[in-house]
């Protein structure tokens, strides 16, 4: 991997309490840890889980980018459009020159 092909820009979102519903209750919701990050984002394969009865697709994403502090995967990443859970992140070489996360697409 090198800097030049992290082409693709994303969001890292993290889960957030924004405040409560007419009802008192808290709402929670994401809100971003860390915008415009650059990243090189590979599809890696679809499967068809089954839920009960239905079949759903799932899109599984390696996304690759430079290290960045405090990333778990409580947090989220959005592509676009794309909404990908963080299922696993990874320092592959051990000296801390990229971080890769594993994703589901889930949107």
């Amino acid at each position: 991997m090198t800097p030049g092909q992290l082409r693709d820009t994303i969001t890292i979102e993290r889960p957030a309490k924004l405040g409560a519903d007419d009802a008192g209750q808290p709402r929670e919701g994401w809100e971003a840890a860390y915008e415009g990050v650059p990243a090189c984002v590979q599809f890696v394969s679809g499967i068809e889980p089954r839920r009960g009865e239905q079949v759903e697709a799932a899109s599984t994403m390696k996304v690759t980018i430079r290290p960045l502090p405090d990333i778990t995967p409580k947090m989220r990443v959005r592509f676009g459009e794309r909404i990908l859970e963080i299922e696993g992140v990874g320092d592959p070489t051990g000296r801390r020159h990229w971080l890769v996360m594993r994703c589901v697409e889930t949107k």
